[in-house]
């Protein structure tokens, strides 16, 4: 498996979150059965998930992209920073770092 192919399941998993985060509220709303416009905390983890959704989607595929810089490079030091193993810690250290960030900063 190539890492590159994590940085986009990883993406399309957090665009996917952000998606249905988002959008089921919206379709919720309409029908006045939204349990979030009466739950103020299931409101901030509503908002919380579409944010970090949305962020770390974008990271993942500027992730992707460095990755792919990496496997194309001639100099050898840098192919060998391209692994599975690297791919998961940089999800996870996007993972936490914007998790951190949005409950830090609310919404």
């Amino acid at each position: 498996q190539v890492p590159t192919t994590r940085y986009f399941l990883a993406a399309s998993g957090a665009s996917l979150a952000s998606l249905t985060s988002g959008l089921v509220a919206r379709m919720m709303s309409g029908w006045a059965a939204d349990p979030a416009s009466h739950n103020r905390a299931l409101c901030k983890f509503q908002a919380y998930v579409n944010k970090l959704g949305q962020t770390s989607c974008s990271y993942f595929l500027l992730a992707a992209t460095l990755d792919r810089w990496l496997q194309s490079s001639q100099n050898r030091r840098y192919r060998r920073m391209s692994s599975l193993k690297n791919a998961t810690r940089v999800i996870l250290l996007i993972l936490l770092l914007f998790g951190t960030y949005h409950s830090m900063h609310p919404i």
